[in-house]
């Protein structure tokens, strides 16, 4: 894989221009065509309500289903540091209570709070751990006390005891519920330790992960 810094390969995946050692050019692995099961259990359990974050958004594919599927949801405003995704999330999703911006995860300049959800579907893993406690303490700033954010990461690399460390005073973290990714990883290129098969049906690497339903106090 590249050297050259996440943000940036991450914004190179959406521009269509990240290349693999053979010459290929990876996609982001997560944008698959469908809403992740994760999500859709969150939204029709009816956790994910009021005015929702979509953290980590990518091009809005879920941003859209919340605004759309969710109950008791009034708008969504969905962040991501891809200036790619946020510029193609503006386009493909026309919704007047969605709207999207550009923002670093550790800093949340331009995210205005306050917000009663968050859908964080995959950025806190993709965080080292200092960027996981500075992601927290942004988060602080825009959750409302008694709000929530939903977690959804790989299970190989986030713990709860990761997820305490990170997260930790100011906020109520729950034993985690078990939950699978979706994605679509290039053959050779599964990171080390990831827990991940081949989904017969939909021929999408399935990945074993956790959500956790993490409460501002």
């Amino acid at each position: 894989m590249s050297t050259m810094p996440r943000i940036e390969q991450i914004d190179a995946m959406y521009r269509g221009e990240f290349q693999l050692p053979d010459g290929s050019v990876m996609p982001p692995p997560w944008e698959i065509v469908r809403p992740q099961p994760a999500v859709v259990e969150l939204t029709e359990s009816g956790r994910l309500t009021g005015r929702v974050l979509d953290a980590g958004c990518g091009t809005g594919r879920h941003s859209a289903y919340l605004a759309e599927e969710g109950h008791g949801v009034t708008e969504v405003v969905g962040f991501d540091g891809s200036p790619t995704a946020i510029g193609l999330a503006r386009e493909r999703v026309q919704l007047p209570n969605v709207s999207f911006v550009v923002a670093d995860a550790t800093e949340m300049d331009g995210v205005d709070g306050p917000f009663d959800s968050v859908l964080d579907l995959g950025l806190f893993h993709m965080l080292d751990a200092t960027g996981q406690v500075a992601y927290a303490r942004a988060l602080a700033r825009v959750v409302r006390p008694g709000g929530t954010a939903y977690v959804v990461a790989f299970a190989h690399s986030v713990t709860p005891e990761v997820l305490r460390a990170a997260f930790g005073e100011g906020w109520q973290v729950p034993d985690p519920e078990p939950t699978f990714l979706y994605g679509k990883i290039p053959p050779g290129e599964t990171p080390p330790g990831l827990d991940a098969v081949v989904d017969e049906e939909t021929g999408l690497s399935k990945i074993r992960a956790l959500v956790a339903a993490v409460t501002r106090a």
